[in-house]
């Protein structure tokens, strides 16, 4: 459980860091090549646009 703390308090720190220096007015795509640049300095394996499944009462209704 240590190692799973660990990695989100990584991540929650980046997070953070991101948001400090970049602010809020700055479209998503740019904090998410923030983050990922973070991710890969810290060595933090990650896929960025993950398709993933939408469902609705078990069904999938699309994908996001």
């Amino acid at each position: 459980m240590a190692a799973k703390n660990k990695i989100a308090d990584k991540i929650n720190g980046l997070l953070f860091d991101v948001h400090n220096k970049l602010g809020n007015r700055l479209q998503e795509k740019y904090y998410q090549k923030a983050v990922a640049l973070g991710f890969k300095k810290q060595g933090i394996l990650f896929m960025e646009q993950a398709v993933v499944n939408l469902s609705y009462e078990d069904e999938i209704i699309g994908r996001y």
